[in-house]
């Protein structure tokens, strides 16, 4: 199994409760696919004011991990329909331009989800899965989580930063794709 197929699998793993609670973003449900660049626009869009939002305010992302991940989730899922079945419905640059990339948006996507799925087992550890709620050390029932708070923040900055990277990386890629 591909990196990008791994991940994507992996994007399902959040429970049902999980799903239902996250906002809506415009997945992959577009007939067209000149639609799908159109809606992966939009969802690169909304990633990139996500990893604004939380560089000015980096406990945001604890509240909303779950609507990050479905984000993320329904990039690659648009992506992944360009690259297998574009060629038969795109014009041939379009396709040809998310098939050139597609080993490197595996690197971007496999880094966005180590970051998150290391941050999400902290986050549990720290038990604040939940909005307004801040980590307490000392108040875990982890030690070692405990007694490195600073890690729990660098690795949220990680998180943060693999959001800035994967949205430069596809709105880079989007510019040279015509509309």
């Amino acid at each position: 199994m591909s990196i990008g197929a791994e991940a994507a699998s992996h994007s399902d793993d959040r429970s049902s409760d999980d799903r239902a609670n996250a906002p809506e973003t415009s997945a992959p449900q577009a007939s067209a696919p000149q639609d799908w660049v159109g809606n992966l626009r939009g969802l690169v869009s909304t990633l990139g004011e996500m990893a604004i939002s939380y560089e000015g305010l980096p406990r945001r992302l604890d509240s909303t991990l779950d609507a990050t991940e479905k984000t993320i989730g329904d990039i690659n899922e648009i992506f992944r329909n360009l690259c297998d079945k574009g060629s038969l419905l795109l014009g041939g640059n379009t396709w040809q331009a998310f098939k050139d990339e597609e080993d490197n948006y595996a690197l971007f996507y496999e880094a966005i989800w180590l970051a998150l799925d290391t941050y999400r087992e902290d986050l549990e550890a720290y038990k604040i899965v939940g909005p307004g709620v801040r980590p307490q050390p000392g108040r875990s029932d982890f030690p070692q989580v405990d007694q490195n708070a600073e890690l729990f923040a660098k690795r949220r900055w990680k998180c943060i930063k693999a959001l800035r990277d994967l949205y430069r990386y596809l709105s880079g890629m989007l510019d040279s794709v015509p509309e």
